[in-house]
């Protein structure tokens, strides 16, 4: 595979995360009905972790045509190559990816108490909490550029939580930001 070829797969699959991680709160939010979800919320997690799945999927495929000449023209050898199976991998993706699964449902019960612009700003915490421990610990120095964004992440959160935010079933815009709903 070439190395534009590559830096492009790499960019869509960068912004397909982007897309999936930050659209589905958003949607979430926009499909409550006077706060509450018509739907079944586990149902709705695993439509969404299979299409994001699928889109992973696809782009390891992508990876592996790519790469298929290196294992005289076989997808199937660059693909194992790519993903070889073993009991402790399985292990060590599989639990993560139960938490995962845990916090994706749990992000529909959090979504019926605050809006979907404050559960993304409040989720940007994980980021900062994870640069200020390996930031005190040592184990890994922030360069500047670092500092400067995760000090303006929770200048965010400050701003955000101080402005008071009223539950989302409060707002005249049905579960719309404050701003939105009063105008």
């Amino acid at each position: 595979m070439g190395h534009f070829a590559a830096v492009g797969l790499r960019t869509l699959a960068f912004v397909g995360a982007a897309v999936f991680m930050t659209t589905s709160p958003l949607a979430a939010k926009f499909s409550q009905v006077d706060g509450h979800f018509a739907y079944s919320i586990i149902s709705a997690t695993l439509v969404a972790e299979l299409v994001k799945f699928s889109f992973s999927v696809l782009a390891l495929v992508l990876l592996a045509v790519g790469q298929r000449d290196e294992y005289d023209g076989s997808v199937y050898r660059a693909l194992r190559a790519l993903c070889p199976f073993s009991s402790k991998g399985f292990l060590k993706y599989g639990v993560p990816s139960l938490v995962y699964m845990l916090n994706n449902n749990l992000v529909f019960v959090v979504l019926t108490f605050i809006s979907a612009t404050t559960f993304q700003i409040l989720s940007c915490m994980k980021t900062i909490m994870t640069g200020v421990v390996m930031h005190l610990t040592g184990m890994k120095q922030l360069t500047r550029v670092q500092m400067a964004a995760v000090s303006l992440l929770a200048c965010s959160i400050f701003i955000v939580s101080a402005g008071g935010e009223h539950p989302p079933a409060a707002h005249s815009g049905g579960g719309v930001d404050s701003a939105q709903g009063s105008a």
